[in-house]
């Protein structure tokens, strides 16, 4: 039970979660060892609850947290730990090439982006402006049409 229950304390520790997840977890953690408590019973003792198997789990779980549960948890957070450094590192050699390709490409990639820049506000001026073109023959043509 309670290395089972270190099992969902390291996933806790290592990926936070919120409450609800908390939650569930817990409720997954009662149900597992719901599961294995009875198999261990049925299969051990043709599934009677007796008063010393209920103390000797309650003794077991005790000596385990006091024992090893550090050593289990601590253990597996530094395994986790150094591996995913590791997997870090392995990803950035993987994405080095195209890392570099990004800075390669950086500069020329702004210059034209300068360029278009300058070309879509001259082009949004004239653009006004042909607008404003329009609008303007719109309004000559609609007061000649009601002149005649």
């Amino acid at each position: 039970m309670a290395f089972v229950y270190d099992l969902f304390r390291i996933k806790r520790r290592a990926f936070r979660a919120g409450r609800i997840v908390t939650f569930i977890d817990d409720i997954l953690y009662w149900i597992i060892v719901a599961i294995l408590i009875f198999a261990v019973i049925y299969i051990s003792n043709e599934g009677e609850i007796r008063g010393y198997i209920v103390l000797g789990i309650l003794i077991g779980a005790i000596l385990y947290i006091l024992l090893l549960s550090r050593i289990v948890v601590g253990s597996a957070l530094f395994v986790l730990r150094v591996l995913r450094a590791v997997l870090i590192r392995i990803w950035m050699v993987v994405t080095w090439p195209i890392r570099l390709l990004f800075r390669i490409l950086a500069k020329p990639a702004a210059f034209l982006a300068r360029l278009v820049r300058k070309a879509l506000r001259k082009a949004g001026k004239a653009g006004k402006h042909r607008i404003g073109r329009i609008k303007m023959w719109t309004r000559i043509l609609r007061n000649f049409r009601r002149k005649i």
